[in-house]
């Protein structure tokens, strides 16, 4: 399972991506002309033209099967500037936390402990790219709640460009998914996540898994990391192509898991996953801590920090890793999400109109008049600006 050196054909056909003038032409006029959305909706999707030239580099056939997995090679795309790649652990899981007489779920949301976490990587990586402008980083999150409630506090902090903020199907942790459950639907995930664009979900709208076991297994697993590093290197170099704007490295804010992390590293740095096992964490990663990886323009992927999480440093004191709490982080990211789903113009900034404030009002109380929502309006829209 070596990633680099690619076979001659493969190097070939990689490494006149950067020189293909009408490939590199046809990448900026999607990114100019059609807008960010549908440049992300390329790649992973089964739908779009382009996605069939980067699936056909290294990808492995559409249904996995044991007997159809062998060692391969996929080669990384060269980006044309350097590209950081951020891997961010998600926050304590509610499983972790749950009372000895309840069932795990199988998407589980965060504990009260992961939303403090998540609210601190928020503020955290708020100040790191205070300087970013749009379209210096990219959010790339697996499908499970716990990643996206974990990055979501980011999010809606970062200034990312239409189209930047990403849920790949194919992210989900190890044996999450299956015949047995096959993933939360993408119709479900866009509805409670909007800031989010759904991209490499299959046809039905769940989960990229591909195998035929209950669970997923450890043979399956290393085909769907190594579709994982192609999106991931294809990705960058699309990152890499656009103007530089001189504050910021061009970035991708990655929110996984442990053992996904892991395994992906291996492949981008090392080459080769021939000697990962399930258990075996070669590199580490506390909850929402960060792990750099580094794509150089000489095509080679190399680590930064790893496992850093100076975030975390205020919470230590505040209490043992998983014990239940009660804390205002929950209540501000539901906050925030519900602010979200009414704020239909999201585009102007964080504010809500007349007609927004009035649902949320009647919500509360059905019988309140216009008069009275226009007064209450009118109380709170200090600047006159009609939001």
């Amino acid at each position: 399972r070596s990633i680099h050196p690619a076979p001659p054909e493969l190097d070939n056909t990689v490494g006149s991506i950067g020189q293909d003038a009408e490939l590199e032409s046809s990448i900026r006029s999607i990114e100019l002309s059609a807008g960010l959305d549908s440049s992300w909706r390329s790649f992973g999707s089964t739908a779009s033209a382009l996605d069939s030239t980067w699936q056909s580099i290294g990808s492995p056939p559409s249904v996995a099967s044991p007997t159809s997995l062998g060692p391969r090679s996929v080669a990384l795309p060269r980006v044309s500037s350097k590209v950081r790649l951020i891997f961010i652990r998600h926050g304590h899981s509610a499983n972790k936390s749950r009372s000895s007489n309840t069932s795990a779920t199988p998407d589980p949301e965060l504990s009260d402990l992961g939303y403090e976490q998540a609210e601190a990587l928020g503020l955290e990586l708020a100040q790191t790219f205070c300087r970013a402008k749009e379209g210096d980083v990219i959010v790339l999150s697996s499908p499970m709640r716990r990643c996206l409630l974990t990055i979501r506090p980011a999010v809606q902090r970062l200034p990312l460009a239409p189209g930047d903020c990403l849920c790949h199907g194919s992210f989900f942790e190890f044996a999450c998914a299956g015949t047995s459950f096959l993933g939360t639907l993408e119709g479900s995930i866009a509805a409670d996540f909007p800031e989010f664009t759904t991209v490499g979900f299959n046809t039905d709208g769940q989960w990229d898994y591909r195998g035929s076991s209950r669970r997923e297994t450890e043979e399956e697993v290393h085909s769907r990391a190594e579709r994982m590093v192609c999106f991931i290197g294809e990705a960058a170099q699309a990152l890499s192509l656009r103007p530089s704007h001189g504050q910021v490295p061009k970035t991708m804010l990655i929110c996984i898991h442990q053992t996904m992390a892991d395994l992906v590293c291996r492949l981008l740095v090392e080459g080769s996953s021939e000697d990962w096992e399930y258990g075996e964490i070669k590199y580490k990663l506390q909850n929402t801590a960060m792990t750099e990886v580094v794509l150089d323009t000489d095509n080679t992927a190399r680590f930064g920090q790893r496992n850093k999480a100076p975030h975390l440093h205020s919470l230590r004191s505040n209490g043992k890793q998983g014990q239940t709490r009660t804390t205002p982080a929950r209540h501000i990211a539901e906050c925030r999400a519900m602010f979200h789903k009414l704020d239909s113009a999201g585009e102007v900034g964080d504010e809500l109109s007349m007609s927004e404030v009035s649902a949320l009002l009647r919500r509360g109380n059905p019988a309140l008049g216009e008069a009275e929502i226009a007064t209450l309006f009118g109380a709170v829209d200090i600047a006159g600006k009609g939001r």
